[in-house]
């Protein structure tokens, strides 16, 4: 049982590390943590319990916790650093000893030394009280309670405060708590101690954490989303669609980081990321078991926020066929057959959520990259201007057949890769065979991806027969007689097998998406049409001033 105990908790503290650097967490931020989450008792016991303690610090670290705002722990600490000061004349020692100098980071024993201190003496300014279940914090007609469950989370924070930058905030974090305990307690100076630690630590995740310079982008768009359904435009609900996009985009490309289309397309697929990821924590969170020991850990639902975990991003399938041994079969040419999909690799199903909106980044944004570039290497004002009316933007419809052009391509692919992976003597099968869709060739191509037994496939004549004429026909890098002989030119086309398969997954989702754009109301071109004058007056409003 005592194995067991240790193994959970490891895997508890590897969850936790887990979300520091799933965030792009520096080596010293890293490092930092890793140090509160190993401090050890005399009995070698951990100071702060991993779960969930540590889980909680990482998810606040990263900016996932502390409810509706990510830095409301900080408020929260500055409650009960003012109640610890208001019990002695000692100032950051007695402050430091409350948080630090504990072997157990247990809400038994912050109670204990709080009523410890209580024994010897009374409140040295008013506004406080001991109460059931915490410290009480009183000023004008309001009040806050810190619980003696929160004071676990509070001193692992307090600690990872004094530590930032190799303690370059320590003494810069005592003086705003000098401050703040000076004070008569008050709501004004809670608040403006929280904003100076809140502005250090956003300087510190902007510094160490890759995630944190999207945050701002985050609270932009979700501003924008919350003011439309203030304004009664979506019924009550957030919602995030193809309007919201370019609406968003028309309102602040004239100003700051959002100038660039694809700039604001990528802030908007982060943001349904995030939302998602959320979401699904929060069904792994709410399934879990209430019902804890309150002297332990005194942990209830509202002691833990849901975190954004990165639970399973999608990644471009055109990454499996750039690594060993695939990269050695030439299942793309670079410009005509892979350039025109990389996008739609890129961004998978959420370009499906947004078809407008990704049919107009792939066709504008590609001309004010092109503008973008012409100012940059200053090829001067004639070259820009020709670019302002979009003469030069591809039809959707031309997009459209370019998408199933390739679809077709891909489909040969499979074909050929079957070949390879089935061998030749598969085309002696036989007629122990059934009708097979040309269309839906998954079942018999999955079925030779993982090497499954050849007899207990069952296929055409017809589609074994496509599958050789296609590997004949490509006449390319990897598509030879050797090949069937080379295990690890075998293995390259079984890791291209599932990046084919997803591929051509995303072209027909995409694909059904346009033909639904193609009735919905307007055909395709009356929307390329409608895009094109759009785009084509904010770039004139955005560089028409060009000179």
């Amino acid at each position: 049982m005592e194995t067991q105990t240790i193994i959970t908790s490891n895997d508890q503290m590897d969850d936790a590390v887990s979300t520091i650097t799933r965030s792009g967490a520096s080596g010293p931020l890293l490092a930092d943590f890793k140090a509160i989450g190993e401090a050890t008792a005399s009995d070698g016991s951990t100071k702060y319990s991993h779960a969930p303690v540590m889980v909680w610090l990482a998810k606040f670290i990263v900016g996932s916790a502390g409810g509706p705002h990510k830095d409301a722990p900080i408020f929260e600490l500055c409650h009960l650093v003012s109640a610890i000061d208001a019990l002695s004349e000692g100032g950051s020692d007695e402050r430091a000893l409350f948080f630090l100098g504990v072997e157990k980071a247990l809400p038994a024993v912050y109670r204990a030394a709080l009523d410890e201190k209580l024994e010897f003496g009374d409140w040295l300014k008013p506004g406080f009280e001991r109460t059931e279940n915490g410290i009480g914090v009183y000023y004008d007609d309001d009040g806050f309670e810190v619980r003696f469950g929160r004071m676990p989370f509070l001193a692992a924070l307090y600690e990872f405060l004094t530590g930032l930058d190799n303690y370059d905030f320590y003494t810069e974090l005592n003086e705003i708590f000098d401050d703040l305990s000076q004070a008569s307690i008050d709501l004004e100076a809670i608040k403006t101690a929280s904003n100076r630690i809140s502005a250090r630590l956003r300087k510190y995740r902007r510094e160490h954490l890759t995630r944190a310079q999207h945050d701002e982008k985050f609270d932009r768009i979700f501003g924008f989303l919350k003011a439309r359904e203030n304004a009664g435009e979506r019924d009550g609900q957030i919602c995030i669609d193809d309007p919201a996009v370019l609406d968003f985009w028309l309102e602040f490309s004239t100003v700051g980081e959002f100038r660039a289309y694809k700039t604001v397309f990528d802030g908007f697929v982060n943001f349904m990321r995030a939302l998602e990821e959320a979401d699904q924590q929060d069904t792994i969170e709410n399934a879990a078991i209430i019902g804890t020991d309150f002297e332990a850990q005194e942990i209830e639902p509202d002691d833990q926020s849901d975190g954004l975990d990165g639970l399973g991003d999608w990644q471009s399938p055109l990454n499996i066929l750039d690594a060993e041994p695939a990269n050695q079969i030439k299942f793309f040419k670079k410009e005509g057959e892979r350039k025109p999909i990389e996008a739609l690799m890129q961004y998978g199903p959420y370009a499906g959520r947004l078809p407008r909106s990704f049919m107009q980044l792939e066709v504008f944004g590609s001309i004010q990259t092109a503008i973008t570039t012409d100012l940059q290497v200053k090829r001067g004002e004639t070259s820009v201007r020709q670019r302002l009316d979009c003469r030069d933007a591809m039809a959707y419809d031309d997009k459209r057949e370019q998408f199933q052009t390739i679809l077709a391509h891909v489909r040969q692919l499979q074909k050929a890769t079957y070949f390879v992976l089935a061998g030749q003597d598969a085309a002696d099968l036989g007629d122990n065979i059934v009708a097979f869709g040309a269309q839906n060739p998954d079942s018999v191509f999955e079925a030779a991806r993982h090497n499954d037994n050849l007899d207990d496939i069952e296929m055409s004549s017809d589609f074994m027969a496509d599958a050789v004429d296609a590997f004949s026909k490509l006449t390319r890098k990897g598509f030879n007689e050797d090949m069937l002989e080379d295990p690890d030119g075998i293995e390259g086309f079984r890791m291209g097998a599932g990046a084919l398969l997803s591929i051509s997954g995303q072209l027909e989702t995409f694909l059904t998406r346009m033909a639904a754009l193609d009735k919905d109301g307007e055909d395709l071109n009356s929307k390329f049409d409608q895009d094109k004058q759009v785009f084509s007056n904010q770039f004139n409003l955005l560089y028409g001033d060009v000179q």
